[in-house]
């Protein structure tokens, strides 16, 4: 299955840039642009989302895209940040 995410986190520090970076290295990414990555992993869309949305706040926009290989359909939402402050 072929992945992307795309993010933009809104009044964001360093530090919670690095939060989403740690966990997009986990799931194997590869840069497309600045705020856009492939990512190559086993992991469900289920458990991708629930990484990411544990470490973006509530206001941020990530969003999750997916292409199956063998259907050829298209899977596309945005993930809510469950981080807490």
């Amino acid at each position: 299955m072929k992945r992307i995410i795309a993010y933009d986190l809104v009044d964001s520090t360093g530090s919670d840039y690095q939060d989403l970076y740690d966990v997009l290295d986990e799931l194997n990414r590869t840069r497309i642009n600045e705020s856009t990555y492939w990512i190559d992993t086993e992991l469900s869309q289920t458990d991708i989302i629930n990484k990411i949305a544990a470490v973006i706040d509530k206001n941020d926009k990530v969003f999750y895209i997916s292409v199956s290989s063998r259907t050829n359909k298209l899977f596309a939402d945005r993930i809510v940040g469950t981080k807490s402050k």
